[in-house]
Order: structure tokens, then sequence, then C-alpha cells
């Protein structure tokens, strides 16, 4: 509301100028008063405008920057993301050729296993078979000297 008062509006101007109580040339001096008050503001115009160019400038740099950063943080993630699916091909590859190798393996140590027992319990039973080898198996069933046995039910 105070500046309705120091300033008047063009329409203020026009009244005072019609009714006579303001002269034309009281309306320029006044005009060119308020020209000169903003000559300072007008004179610091270009200097912001050129600022604003170097903002703009360095802006565009600090874009163009992070862009760079922005690309290779997408390289990294991307070399990521192949090096986990190498590494599910490597371990789908290991469980579908090894496994099976594993169990064939397994089975022959077993096997081994159980005829390495049947020597230790034949050496045991008969420690001479390693001089003289094995004696003769006791006839089974059908065959000529079989006994059976009595007594056992």
């Amino acid at each position: 509301m105070v500046e309705q008062f120091r300033i008047p509006t063009l329409t203020q101007q026009l009244f005072q100028l019609a009714s006579g109580s303001v002269t034309s040339v009281d309306l320029v001096r006044r005009s060119l008063d308020a020209i000169a008050a903003s000559q300072p503001t007008l004179n610091a115009f270009p200097a912001v405008v050129e600022e604003t160019g170097v903002v703009l400038k360095r802006a565009d740099t600090l874009i163009a920057n992070l862009n760079q950063r922005v690309e290779s943080f997408e390289r990294a993630a991307k070399s990521t993301e192949q090096l986990g699916a190498s590494g599910s091909a490597l371990t789908e590859a290991m469980l579908a050729e090894s496994v099976p190798r594993l169990n064939i393996l397994l089975e022959d140590v077993q096997r081994s296993s159980r005829g390495l027992a049947r020597l230790m319990n034949e050496i045991n039973d008969q420690p001479e078979s390693l001089v003289f080898g094995r004696g003769p198996l006791t006839p089974g069933p059908g065959e000529p000297g079989f006994a059976a046995q009595r007594g056992t039910r």
C-alpha cells in the first residue's frame, strides 16, 4: 500500500496532467529520474547475462561428466551381470559333468573296499594262505563231500 503512494500509476499521472496539477515537463523529469535511478541495475544486466552463460557452460560440463559416470556404471553393471551368467553356466556344467563321474568313482571305491575287506578277512582266517595259497573250498550242497550240519534249526 505504501508503494501506491510513492509511485503514481499511469492513470494517476494522466489525471494529474489533465487536471493541470502536474505539467508534462514534471512527468518527463520524473521519468528521467526513474531511468537514472535504475541505471545501475541496467548496467549490471550484461554482467549478469555473462555470468549466467558461464554458469550454463559449467552446468554443461557437469552434465557431460555425469553422463560419463552413468555410462561407466552401466558398463560395470553389464559386466557384473555377464560374470554372474558365466558363473551360473560354469556351475551347471560342473554339475552336469562332474557329479556323474564322481558317482562312478565312488562306486569303484566301494567295490574295491569290499574286495579289500574280504581279502583281509581271508588273511585273518588263514594267514598261511599268503605262503601256500588258498586251501580247498568246502563243498556246497549237491557237491561230492558235502555234509549237512545237523541240529541247526
